[in-house]
């Protein structure tokens, strides 16, 4: 399918910490969606799916502490495999510095219309108010770390 983890990282740590903190990120994804069960749910079989086959990472600058507060909110109200990484309390405090996402194409390859909604060939328009909307902004806004 082409899934790809998208990491949206502090933007007040340096580039070699933006890669580290996706990869706990990512790794607390995995582990939050692998279960012992025998019936996978969609969100489980899609982050087994990205992390067997595609391990492609792309990694944001989601900038301050309230963006990534934001972010995390979007992401919860998208319905996609999410999850956040935080420091432990000793180091920063419980920072949060990483939110990350499995997204499929049919979000990552999105383009806004001219009446400022995001459409993808084939699908629903993602109009305002809908459960991706705010993630397709924070999204499209945000550029490589």
């Amino acid at each position: 399918m082409d899934l790809r983890f998208y990491c949206f990282v502090h933007c007040y740590l340096s580039p070699i910490q933006h890669g580290i903190q996706a990869g706990h990120c990512a790794v607390d994804l995995v582990t939050k969606y692998m279960t012992s069960s025998k019936q996978i749910a969609a969100d489980e079989a899609m982050v087994l799916e990205w992390a067997r086959k595609d391990k492609t990472f792309i990694v944001l600058n989601g900038g301050n502490s309230e963006m990534l507060v934001a972010t995390y909110k979007a992401a919860k109200k998208s319905g996609f495999p999410f999850a956040e990484f935080e420091e432990d309390h000793e180091s920063m405090r419980g920072l949060v510095t990483a939110v990350g996402l499995v997204l499929p194409p049919e979000i990552y390859k999105v383009e806004r219309t001219e009446d400022g909604n995001f459409w993808f060939p084939g699908s629903k328009p993602h109009a305002q108010g809908s459960r991706t909307y705010d993630l397709l902004e924070i999204l499209k806004s945000s550029r490589l770390a």
